[in-house]
C-alpha cells in the first residue's frame, strides 16, 4: 500500500478522536465555549490534525532520503498547505469582524494585542523550551556551541523565527523537531499588525496605532516577499470576504443546509487536484468552502459536535507540538530502525503517536493556554493602570 494512502490519515483521525473522547471523559473538562462562530471552533482541530498527517507522511520519505520536502501526494500536500491557508482565513475572519464591529464601538487595541500575546507566546515559549531539551539531550546534555551563540540563536527562535531559525546548540534537526510548522506564525503576527490600518476603513483610529501598524506591516510585507514567491498572504483575503458574507442574512441562509455542505466538501475535494494551496485557483476554492462554514454550516453537524469543538480549542497545541511527538517517536524510540520500517509499520508508529499527542495537547491547553487566555482582562487592566500612573 502507498505510504500516502488516505486510509492512513483516516485511521489516525479515528484514533485521535477516540482518544479525545476518552481523555475528556476521564478528566471532565468544562464544555467548549459558546462563541459567535461555533463552526470555526470545530474546524480548527481537524485542520491541526491534518497538518499532523501531512508531516507524518513527510517523515516516511525523510527517513529514507534525508530531505525534508513535500510528500509526493497532492492530498497529503494539501493536508498541510490548505490547512494553513484555512488557519489564515480563520484569523482574518475573526479579527476583521472585530474591526468591522469598531464602527459601533472603538476597538480596545491594548486588549487586542495583549490577548494575542497571551494566546500565542506562552505555549510557543514552552515549545522552544521543549525543543531545547531535545537538542540538549541529543548532544548528551552538553553545550556544543559558545554560550553567547546559544543565547542569540534562542532569541532568534523566540522572535517566532522572524529573525531566522538557526540550529539550536548546533543541532541540524532543530527545525525538524518542530516539523517546520512555525513558519506560518510570522504571517499571523503580520496580519495582527495591519489591523489598525484596516480599521481606517471603518472609523478614525489613534495615530500611535496607525504608525505602529504602518511600520510593522511594511517590514512584514518585505519579509514575506523575501521568503516565498507565492501569494501566501492572499489567504487572509478569503477570511475577510467570509467576514462580510457572515454578516449577510441572505448569505447565511444560502450557506445553511445539506446542499451547501455538499458544495463545501466538493470545493475541498477539488482543491486536492491542484499542486499547491497557495495559487489563486486553490485559494478561490478554499475561500468558497471556508465562506460556507463561516456562515454557519456545520457539515452535517460534525463541526458543532462537542468533541470537535474541544479539539478545536486544542488546535494550537496540536499544531505546535505534533512535530516533537513525531521526532521523539522516530528518532529516539524507533531510532535506526525507523528508516527500515514498512509502510504499515511506519503508520503504526503514527497511530501510536495520535493518542499521545491528544493527551499531551489536552494537558497543555488546560494548564498553559487556557490560564493565559483567562488572564487577558487582568493583564490589560494592569498595563493600563501602569501607563496612567
Amino acid at each position: 500500500m502507498s505510504p500516502t494512502s488516505p486510509v492512513f490519515a483516516a485511521g489516525a483521525l479515528v484514533i485521535a478522536v477516540i482518544a479525545l473522547v476518552l481523555v475528556d471523559g476521564l478528566f471532565g473538562s468544562a464544555p467548549a465555549p459558546d462563541r459567535r462562530y461555533r463552526s470555526l471552533d470545530g474546524l480548527r482541530g481537524y485542520l491541526a490534525l491534518a497538518v499532523f498527517f501531512h508531516h507524518s507522511a513527510i517523515w516516511f520519505f525523510y527517513l529514507r532520503s534525508g530531505v525534508w520536502a513535500l510528500p509526493p501526494s497532492r492530498l497529503y500536500t494539501h493536508f498541510g498547505q490548505s490547512a494553513v491557508a484555512l488557519f489564515f482565513m480563520i484569523t482574518a475572519l475573526l479579527f476583521w469582524s472585530k474591526i468591522a464591529d469598531g464602527r459601533n464601538r472603538p476597538v480596545d487595541w491594548l486588549r487586542l494585542y495583549v490577548s494575542r500575546v497571551l494566546r500565542l507566546v506562552p505555549l510557543y515559549v514552552l515549545a522552544i523550551g521543549a525543543v531545547w531539551f531535545i537538542v540538549f539531550a541529543s548532544a548528551g546534555f552538553a553545550l556544543q556551541v559558545p554560550a553567547r551563540t546559544a543565547l542569540t540563536t534562542t532569541i532568534r527562535w523566540l522572535s517566532f523565527t522572524t529573525l531566522g531559525a538557526p540550529p539550536l546548540n548546533g543541532f541540524a534537526e532543530t527545525n525538524t523537531a518542530l516539523a517546520s510548522a512555525v513558519w506560518s506564525l510570522p504571517y499571523e503576527w503580520w496580519f495582527y499588525a495591519t489591523l489598525p490600518i484596516a480599521a481606517l476603513l471603518f472609523r478614525r483610529q489613534p495615530w500611535f496605532w496607525i504608525l505602529f501598524s504602518v511600520v510593522i506591516a511594511g517590514w512584514g510585507a518585505q519579509w514575506a516577499l523575501s521568503q516565498y514567491g507565492r501569494p501566501i498572504t492572499a489567504s487572509f483575503l478569503g477570511g475577510i470576504a467570509a467576514a462580510a458574507a457572515a454578516r449577510s442574512p441572505r448569505c447565511r441562509t444560502l450557506a445553511s443546509g445539506s446542499v451547501a455542505a455538499v458544495l463545501c466538501l466538493a470545493a475541498l475535494a477539488a482543491v486536492t487536484r491542484t499542486d499547491t494551496a497557495f495559487d489563486w485557483p486553490a485559494l478561490a476554492l478554499l475561500s468558497v468552502a471556508f465562506g460556507i462554514i463561516a456562515c454557519g454550516n456545520t457539515l452535517f453537524g460534525l463541526l458543532n459536535w462537542r468533541v470537535s469543538r474541544i479539539l478545536g480549542e486544542m488546535g494550537y497545541s496540536v499544531y505546535l507540538l505534533h512535530g516533537m511527538v513525531l521526532f521523539v517517536a522516530f528518532r529516539w524510540i524507533a531510532g535506526d530502525n525507523a528508516r527500515t520500517l514498512s509502510v504499515a509499520e511506519h503508520w503504526g508508529v503514527v497511530f501510536a503517536c495520535a493518542p499521545v499527542l491528544v493527551a499531551l495537547c489536552y494537558a497543555t491547553f488546560n494548564l498553559v493556554e487556557w490560564p493565559a487566555m483567562s488572564s487577558v482582562d487582568r493583564v490589560t487592566a494592569w498595563l493600563r493602570n501602569r501607563s496612567s500612573s
